[in-house]
């Protein structure tokens, strides 16, 4: 209707028609950028408020180390459940419906699991925490797949630093309200009203996608085989990040020999690299190719975790974690760019597959990680990390290079529709 309403009124004023359908797009354009936007950092920003409580909860539920591990399985495993199944629930109910529905239904489990007071509630809670984030994941990426096809242009790095931006700010945002000792429930509604009404409104601002009278059969997501090399990619990946998030702060405290605070600012540095990196990494992409941005960034990457762990220095080590963080920034989402263009029937699958083989990664990567460090000390295990970056380098022309990106344009495109 407002499309119709702002193509009347450009007649009215005569101004030419291919005026009017430019002057559309770039409305379109900054409407559904706006609101991608805003999915990710929905997304970042509830992930890291909840994460923040994780000590107090521990402390509250009298939960040993082991106990609150296996609690928090629970929200790997409905990440992992949400990834699997999502890719059909995108195709069924379409990538606009599920972003805004995930969003609602993730502020609703985020006040559920910072107010837990037993150890079933808590559990109970993460399940869906963990499920509806991973739901939101796949239907916000395809939606940014969607406007990089819709409108020809490099922008997957943009949206997942907003990703980052919310993680930040969630995270100090949560440090602050505990800091003035307000109570866990003010704080959760407060944190997820906000998004759980945007959540409602959002659909009306996300690209459309053409209604289809198919029947949409369930399935799983699962890597084929023209998408494996970016599934090993984005296991590796995702494990490396896990890595850091993990053992970052270990390393500095136990082989350097720092104060628990300090210890804190290797992954700081690494997430205000990774962020800065996402922000810039768009116009990368375009002056040098996606191929030639990934393969930088992963040596990058790499090149500065070898120099975090190989020289045993406070102020290198961190400065090394800092490059690990700006040369990875643009990897994961550049394969998942690549993995939306693989697709055949809709992006949802296809992102859906990659990232579930990315999130096991991540859900593997740290206990095999202190799995290494116990058997050949904790700075081999990290720069066995390093070597599988480097490994990448092999799959990234099969993943990502033209035959990939340039020759096989995806059908998925064509299920993309602006009125």
């Amino acid at each position: 209707m407002a499309s119709w309403v702002l193509c009347v009124s450009c007649d009215l004023w005569g101004a030419p028609g291919v005026q009017h359908a430019i002057f559309l797009s770039m409305m379109i354009s900054k409407q559904s950028r706006r609101a991608i936007l805003s999915a990710f950092f929905a997304c970042g920003f509830l992930s890291t408020a909840w994460i923040v409580h994780i000590p107090r909860i521990k402390g509250l539920l009298s939960l040993s180390d082991g106990q609150l591990g296996l609690c928090l399985w629970a929200a790997t495993l409905g990440l992992l459940l949400g990834m699997s199944i999502g890719g059909w629930m995108v195709e069924r109910f379409y990538s606009q419906f599920v972003t805004g529905f995930a969003m609602i239904a993730l502020g609703i489990a985020t006040i559920l699991a910072v107010c837990s007071k037993s150890v079933v509630w808590l559990v109970l809670a993460l399940l869906p925490f963990g499920f509806f984030a991973g739901l939101l994941d796949v239907s916000m990426n395809s939606q940014a797949a969607a406007f990089e096809q819709r409108f020809r242009q490099a922008a997957m790095s943009s949206f997942h630093a907003f990703y980052s931006i919310g993680g930040l700010a969630g995270a100090l945002a949560g440090a602050c309200f505990l800091a003035l000792q307000t109570s866990p429930l003010i704080h959760a509604l407060v944190i997820s009203i906000p998004f759980i009404f945007w959540g409602g409104m959002i659909q009306q601002f996300l690209l459309p996608e053409q209604k289809s009278v198919s029947k949409k059969d369930f399935f799983i997501s699962l890597p084929t085989l023209g998408l494996l090399p970016l599934a090993l990619m984005a296991f590796t990946f995702f494990l490396a990040e896990g890595a850091i998030f993990d053992w970052a702060g270990v390393y500095l405290k136990t082989d350097i020999g720092v104060t628990t605070s300090a210890a804190g600012l290797g992954y700081g540095t690494f997430s205000l690299a990774m962020a800065i990196g996402r922000l810039f990494g768009d116009s990368w992409v375009a002056r040098l190719g996606t191929l030639s941005v990934f393969i930088f960034g992963a040596l990058l990457g790499a090149s500065g975790l070898v120099l975090a762990c190989y020289v045993r220095n406070y102020a290198i080590a961190v400065f090394g974690f800092g490059l690990f963080g700006l040369g990875l920034a643009n990897c994961v989402p550049l394969i998942f760019s690549a993995a939306a263009k693989h697709s055949s029937s809709g992006f949802g699958r296809s992102i859906a597959s990659v990232a579930s083989a990315g999130y096991f990664g991540l859900f593997v990567g740290p206990p095999l990680i202190g799995q290494l460090a116990q058997r050949f000390t904790l700075p081999y295990a990290l720069l066995a990390v390093a070597a599988t970056i480097y490994g990448t380098l092999v799959l990234a022309k099969l993943g990502l290079g033209p035959r990939g990106l340039d020759q096989k344009r995806s059908r998925a495109a064509e299920t993309m529709n602006i009125p």
